[in-house]
């Protein structure tokens, strides 16, 4: 189930993405919405496979190393936004 939900939450951001690419005119560099889309798909990249890898533990009948991992992959999420947004906003 989390799987499905972070797999079709990337498709309708890539979906939004080509739908706001054409409103605007082609350029030949990264737009505002380009770097703010790339940042959203690093993101939802990362939720992906933490969820990916974490369902692997578990399967695997590692509960506590699964664990482990849930509490890692959350500390580390708003480090992740930050340095995404330095990068954005600097690049």
């Amino acid at each position: 189930m989390r799987i499905t939900l972070a797999v079709t939450t990337l498709l309708a951001a890539t979906t939004f993405h080509l739908s706001l690419l054409s409103g605007i005119p082609t350029t030949g560099y990264l737009t505002f919405a380009d770097k703010i889309m790339i940042g959203v798909y690093a993101l939802f990249l990362y939720n992906l496979a933490s969820s990916v890898y974490i369902m692997r533990l578990v399967d695997a009948k590692k509960p506590e190393n699964a664990s482990k991992i849930k509490s890692v992959a959350i500390k580390f999420l708003p480090i992740m936004i930050a340095v995404i947004a330095v990068l954005i906003i600097v690049l």
